[in-house]
């Protein structure tokens, strides 16, 4: 499985091979979706958790000025997933967290 997180607006990935479980955290209940060559997936970099390592993976300009302004979700870029396997999103946008006060 390969995991993929987001900091500062930048994309890293982590590669998770061998035997064994894999405990995946995210806010609220994940989101498994299936992705076949038939029915790639289109996910907002901000949500995705992971995905099968075997799935071929591009960014994918998702939405042009007028979609947005007819409803379109705003995202400019989305991962597009290809092939065999799975994809981990997590339901909701992140929100900013707070500076707690000490």
């Amino acid at each position: 499985m390969k995991g993929a997180g987001i900091t500062g607006g930048g994309l890293f990935n982590s590669v998770f091979t061998g035997h064994g479980r894999l405990g995946l955290v995210c806010d609220g209940n994940p989101l498994v979706i299936p992705v076949s060559p038939q029915d790639p997936v289109y996910v907002d970099t901000d949500a995705i958790v992971g995905w099968t390592a075997g799935l071929a993976t591009s960014l994918h300009r998702s939405q042009s000025l007028g979609s947005m302004l007819r409803g379109g979700s705003g995202e400019a870029v989305q991962l597009m997933l290809r092939g065999e396997g799975h994809v981990v999103v997590r339901p909701s946008e992140a929100t900013p967290q707070k500076a707690q006060q000490h």
